[in-house]
């Protein structure tokens, strides 16, 4: 994942429709971790156990690496460039702006659309970079 990607993730864990979802491709911003998938989640931690490497996916327990406990969220980000972690950043949109929300690629961008037909995160270079308007942009609840 590029620079700009990075910069996009560590914003988009900030926004209030933001959660870790099972499926996201997790990468470290300190290099604690090597890229992993989270494959299920308990609390402020989850447990990664799908370690990608240079020649395939290595199927493994984190234990089997010597990393035991949680893994501090505060220093992991989604790795934007990730087909699986894509979808679940549009999930997240969808719960937030409508089950019918669309994201387009058209002549000058992506563009993420809401239910009422109005775009959201409008002509972005990069469809990580409309998820995250659209996520940005997503009306908030109401406190009673």
């Amino acid at each position: 994942m590029n620079d700009e990607l990075m910069k996009l993730a560590k914003h988009a864990v900030t926004l209030p429709g933001w959660r870790w979802m099972t499926g996201m491709l997790v990468i470290s911003t300190h290099n604690y971790h090597r890229p992993a998938r989270i494959e299920s989640l308990d609390g402020d931690t989850y447990g990664l156990t799908v370690i990608p490497h240079a020649d395939g996916p290595v199927f493994a327990a984190h234990h089997e690496y010597g990393i035991a406990g949680e893994f501090p969220r505060g220093s992991s980000v989604p790795d934007l460039s990730d087909p699986a972690t894509l979808g679940c950043l549009l999930a997240l949109v969808r719960e937030a702006w409508g089950k019918h929300t669309i994201v387009d690629y058209a002549r000058y961008g992506w563009s993420v659309y809401a239910p009422t037909g109005d775009a959201v995160g409008a002509s972005c270079k990069s469809e990580a970079h409309a998820l995250v308007a659209a996520l940005e942009a997503a009306p908030t609840a109401e406190a009673p």
